[in-house]
């Protein structure tokens, strides 16, 4: 529902810019593409930081291992 909405909204500013003077009909575009392009980078920076989680150090992984082991032989 919400793709039909977007698709009729954007049909109407496409035939309200051909209607209107060249000039505004190109910076209103023009403004539609940047802040599309802008919203895309956002997106993507969002999504790095996301999943650019930080792996454990090898020294606590070893520390842990170590620590598994020197319970093991106090068993």
């Amino acid at each position: 529902m919400y793709l039909l909405f977007v698709i009729i909204l954007f049909s109407l500013l496409g035939f309200t810019l051909v209607s209107v003077d060249p000039l505004l009909a190109g910076i209103v575009g023009f403004a539609i593409i940047a802040g599309c392009l802008f919203k895309i980078i956002h997106m993507l920076n969002e999504l790095h930081k996301h999943f650019s989680i930080e792996k454990p150090k090898k020294e606590s992984v070893q520390e842990e291992f170590d620590r598994y082991l020197k319970e093991l032989d106090d068993k």
